[in-house]
This record gives C-alpha cells, sequence and structure tokens, in this order.
C-alpha cells in the first residue's frame, strides 16, 4: 500500500510574501531606475532560492510499506526505512510539528502542520506496528523540562 502526504509550506510562502513586500516598499521609497533594477533582480534571486529550498513550496512525503520517502522537484529522498525504525515520536510546537523516526542508523524527520504529522505518525504507526511518543514543545528552542539543570 502508498500514501502521499502533499501540502503547502506555510513558512517559504510567509518569508516570500515578506521578502516581496519589503522590495516593493524600497521601489516605492527609491523610484530610482538603478534601484528598481537592483531590487527586481534581488526579488527573483530570493524567491528562486526559496522555491528550490523548500521544493516548490508544496511538500510532499510518500509512504509504502517499506520506506518514507520525501519527493522534491523530482527528486527522491529517502527518510526513513522499516527496518531501522523501533519508534516514533511526535513533537507538537505552536505551529508545526515534527514527526522523527527513532531506531539503528540516522533518524529522519519530517516536519508538517499538526494535522498532517499526527495522520502520518498514525498511519505508519498502524502500517510499520511501532508505538508513537507525543512530546508537547511550547518553545522550539529550548531543551525538554527533563534535561535542564
Amino acid at each position: 500500500m502508498e500514501k502521499r502526504y502533499r501540502f503547502l509550506d506555510y513558512y517559504a510562502v510567509a518569508a516570500s510574501l515578506g521578502v516581496l513586500i519589503s522590495l516593493f516598499s524600497f521601489l516605492s521609497s527609491e523610484p530610482r531606475p538603478i534601484y528598481a533594477a537592483l531590487a527586481a533582480a534581488l526579488a527573483a534571486t530570493a524567491i528562486v532560492a526559496l522555491f528550490e529550498w523548500t521544493c516548490g513550496y508544496v511538500k510532499i512525503f510518500v509512504v509504502d510499506d517499506e520506506e518514507v520517502v520525501a519527493v522534491c522537484l523530482g527528486r527522491r529522498r529517502r527518510v526513513a526505512s522499516r527496518a531501522e525504525v523501533q519508534r516514533l515520536l511526535l513533537e507538537k510546537f505552536p505551529l508545526y510539528s515534527r514527526l522523527s523516526f527513532i531506531g539503528r542508523g540516522k533518524a529522519g524527520h519530517v516536519e508538517a502542520p499538526d494535522y498532517v504529522a499526527e495522520k502520518l505518525a498514525r498511519d505508519v504507526s498502524a502500517w510499520w506496528d511501532v508505538d508513537v511518543d507525543e512530546a508537547l514543545r511550547p518553545i522550539p528552542f529550548l531543551p525538554p523540562l527533563e534535561s535542564r539543570p
């Protein structure tokens, strides 16, 4: 069985809109042609870089019976393999959630909106017969309360 999870990358869209708004406000304050050309070139470069870095503003994950794969502009990257995963950790942050695949070897992870990460965790847990641990992280850059001195 194979299932695709496709969703919009909200952070990339917000960053692109922020770049466009700031450059348009710069253009309106400095109406010289050289500044307009420079701002247009910077805007195009920023949008192309964000588009490439964020896989076209749309994240796609494919889950089947043996592995989880991230698809980015036609390229496939394995996130986790069923043979290596022993448990799942679903970390809930204020805006996004992170689903970490923990086990032997390198642990992969998926960052997605809450509803996508929860659905992915439930499906992978049921298909691969692994347990899901949930953790609430109200502030993402602080370590968990248990590990603080």
